[in-house]
């Protein structure tokens, strides 16, 4: 062999080194920055940082929509991307449509069943949409102090691949979850009772 594909198969061993000791390093339990908010991911051994987010500033003027209410009682509070208030679709930036009650109540799980359907026609002509893929159900929703513990019907792994994708979902969700409780300080996500997709 000529010394030019020694020293590309040297570089591509040395990259694919690389990817697999940064894998390998990055910590499964720790508590990760979402939309400016520290969120527990898996199990980790040490407390809540005190220190602001990283991303703090980058969600703390996150735009709301004109006709977004605070002031409302009876609503669900769902949080999608738009790509007309987020032209560029950064993966973690989701914004809030405020869903009617009607004669349903006000919970966490039916908060997350109005998520998991998805944005209406009216909601998709204003730039909003879900990367939460189609047909996701909720096996298990429990709250333990500021903790809450989501398990998900396997569908929701389908077609989703890449970290943008994935955070897209984890941001949606967790944003939602936020905005019904401010208590909370943990969301675990799993999916069919075990790690799966790694939210």
């Amino acid at each position: 062999m000529n010394k030019k594909i020694l020293t590309g198969l040297f570089v591509i061993l040395i990259v694919l080194l690389s990817l697999m000791i940064v894998r390998f390093l990055t910590p499964e339990d720790a508590w990760i920055c979402v939309e400016g908010e520290w969120v527990k991911n898996g199990n980790p051994e040490v407390e809540r940082p005190i220190e602001d987010c990283p991303d703090k500033a980058n969600f703390a003027n996150t735009e709301i929509p004109p006709n977004f209410d605070k002031n409302l009682k009876d609503y669900y509070e769902v949080y999608f991307s738009n790509s007309k208030l987020d032209p560029g679709v950064s993966c973690l930036r989701v914004f809030p449509i405020l869903k009617p009650i009607g004669n349903n109540d006000l919970s966490l799980l039916k908060t997350i069943e109005v998520l998991l359907q998805g944005p209406n026609e009216k909601d998709k002509e204003d730039g909003y949409f879900t990367n939460i893929p189609d047909n996701v159900k909720i096996n298990k929703l429990e709250k333990t102090g500021i903790s809450v513990k989501i398990d998900f019907n396997k569908n929701i792994e389908m077609g989703v691949g890449g970290s943008c994708r994935v955070g897209a979902i984890r941001a949606q969700i967790v944003k939602t979850v936020l905005a019904f409780d401010k208590s909370i300080r943990s969301v675990i996500i799993s999916v069919e009772g075990g790690a799966g997709l790694r939210l």
